[in-house]
């Protein structure tokens, strides 16, 4: 008797995708006792998606947007030679771009600027500087969950019985806003694209062989491929807490006016029960400094920023880093899966020192894992008798072979150039950037990635008033990288991950500056299949003489209408006159069947 080797497989299925665009919008006031708004310096955005559903055939998802705008109080300023009143940006009656920026994954903001980055520069206009009691102060607000947004994407799966599981991302692509008349508000619009997915998770019996034992021999036809078993996916949360000295160069910290967070992943690997992963939180500080006095011990980013009365401060950048370790507990996890762990933050709170000399910190993390078996196997699209008979029943197969994964690093270079609007440069705060993918081509062995990287500076400036200016530079900075994966070849499909390291800025006199970006890419490779694969085989009995006109048949375990009818060289639908009332797919062992005398080739 034919013995068939199977292989069952958990394969996760892309029913289709589709890019939406959203924006979500409204009125944002200033909380009570926060000073009115000067000059706007930065609003930044961070979108959270929390619903994805089907509704009405099509799939469904919202989500909200955080808000944290940084500012000039409206302090009076000393006017500049000629000029009136500096800082007019962000004033009621029009609309002002903040810039694109996102906290999604490869998406985030990143910082960090040597000390020698942060120095004073040649090519200031006016080196006297104002009085520190009537330079504008720096605050900042906060605002959770300040704006909703939805969006619809049209996607297969919906009539399905269970409908299809849809998966989703976003992030921002541009930021704009219009400060209120009394400068106690702003009206904001957020342009968002959200990807939304649809998918399913289907048990899959592929035959991989056959033996037909010492009688017999089988020729086999097929291709080796790799396939991902999908063996499951978990959530789970982590707190990661730290302290660090600040260098205090310019003095103690007084207060934290901004912190930006970047969590990675560095490693990841399936143990018995949970998934191990180990990585970095990096965070960007932005606070005042000045000489020993009254310090803010408390920033939390759920509520707005506030600290003694002194323009004697100095606005300084700086950057800490957090190690974590976490388990997130997946009971079929394994050694020897493949892993894949990413992370989100989901909270935050940092405390200054009394004296002003140190930091705390605590982010709360949401980490999703998903591990796989690769299985190396044959998918078998033919099988020939040589001493027997066989017969095989095929069906379409699609599905993705997974060639090979790397990880390689690269950078992103571009000179920047200030505007004439723009104040020149005395030294740089905080940077954050944007990446581009434009290009992803797989080649012999190989990917090359191209793209881009969108900059927003913060800066001090050169003027009198030592103002803190924004510059946004569009696709400033270009890279073309290429990452060694075996294996690879140009009709294969390519995912690429692209994380952003520090940004180092090089300023050149007051309007040029030399900017890199570090870049670390993950790529994995599939390669699509589409083939007519064998489901089913069954071996003929050869018909010797006469049959009899009935005669009848006990089921054995795996038997169906199919291989019955195939294997006595008659039909399902004769099988089903002789024997009505039989269920499709397996038949119930014992079960006696009769087989009519007609014989028709198979």
């Amino acid at each position: 008797m034919l013995r068939l080797e199977e292989t069952h497989l958990q394969l996760e299925r892309t029913l289709g995708e589709q890019l939406a665009e959203a924006i979500g919008s409204g009125p944002i006031r200033l909380g009570s006792g926060e000073p009115a708004i000067g000059r706007v310096l930065n609003l930044r955005a961070i979108p959270h998606l929390t619903h994805l559903e089907w509704a009405e055939g099509q799939a469904r998802a919202r989500g909200v947007i955080d808000l944290i705008l940084l500012y000039e109080g409206a302090a009076p300023r000393s006017p500049s030679p000629g000029t009136g009143m500096a800082g007019g940006e962000g004033k009621a009656g029009g609309w002002e771009e903040a810039g694109a920026r996102g906290e999604q994954e490869a998406e985030r903001h990143h910082f960090g600027y040597s000390d020698e980055d942060m120095g004073e520069y040649p090519g200031t206009e006016d080196e006297t500087e104002v009085p520190a009691a009537t330079r504008p102060r720096i605050e900042s607000s906060v605002w959770r969950e300040a704006l909703a947004f939805e969006t619809w994407a049209d996607l297969p799966g919906a009539d399905l019985e269970p409908p299809a599981e849809l998966e989703g991302s976003c992030e921002i692509e541009q930021v704009a806003f219009r400060v209120d008349e009394d400068g106690l508000g702003l009206e904001a619009e957020v342009s968002l694209a959200v990807a939304v997915r649809s998918l399913r998770i289907e048990p899959v019996r592929l035959i991989t062989g056959m033996n037909a034992g010492a009688r017999g021999r089988v020729r086999l036809e097929g291709e080796r491929v790799v396939l991902e078993d999908l063996v499951g996916r978990s959530r789970a949360e982590t707190t990661v807490r730290g302290e660090a000295a600040l260098a205090a160069v310019q003095g103690p910290a007084r207060r934290v006016v901004d912190v930006e967070v970047q969590p990675v992943v560095r490693s990841a690997r399936a143990a018995r029960g949970a998934v191990e992963a180990e990585g970095q939180v990096r965070l960007d500080l932005l606070y005042m400094a000045g000489p020993a006095g009254t310090t803010e011990t408390g920033t939390d980013l759920t509520v707005s920023y506030s600290g003694p009365e002194n323009g004697d401060e100095m606005p300084v950048h700086e950057a800490i880093e957090l190690s974590w370790r976490a388990n997130i507990p997946l009971p079929e996890a394994r050694e020897g899966l493949a892993t894949r762990v990413t992370a989100q933050v989901a909270g935050l709170r940092v405390n200054l020192a009394e004296d002003g000399r140190a930091v705390q910190a605590s982010v709360v993390l949401t980490l999703e894992a998903r591990a796989v078996h690769r299985i190396p196997t044959t998918l078998l699209v033919a099988a020939t008798g040589e001493t027997i008979e066989v017969a095989t029943q095929n069906q379409p197969f699609h599905a993705e072979s997974f060639v090979g994964e790397s990880e390689d690093t690269g950078a992103a270079v571009g000179e920047l150039e200030l505007v004439d609007e723009l104040e020149g440069i005395s030294r740089v705060l905080t940077g954050s950037g944007r990446v581009h993918v434009d290009r992803i081509t797989c080649a012999q062995d190989r990917v090359e990635v191209e793209g881009a990287v969108d900059l927003v500076l913060l800066y001090q400036a050169g003027n009198r008033e030592q103002s803190v200016e924004t510059a946004s530079f569009p696709r400033a900075l270009t890279f073309l990288e290429q990452v060694v994966v075996a294996g690879a070849r140009p009709e294969d499909v390519a995912q690429v991950q692209v994380e952003l390291g520090a940004i180092e800025v090089s300023p050149r006199g007051s309007r040029y500056a030399l900017a890199r970006v570090p870049l670390r890419l993950r790529t994995k490779v599939t390669r699509p299949l589409e083939a007519s694969v064998v489901t089913d085989a069954v071996e003929v009995i050869p018909v010797v003489g006469e049959p009899p006109t009935m005669r009848y048949v006990f089921v054995q375990p795996g038997d169906t209408l199919w291989r019955l009818a195939t294997r006595y060289s008659t039909t399902p639908e004769l099988l089903l006159e002789a024997t009505p009332g039989l269920p499709e797919g397996e038949l119930p062992v014992g079960r006696k069947i009769y087989i009519p005398r007609r014989i028709v080739k198979v």
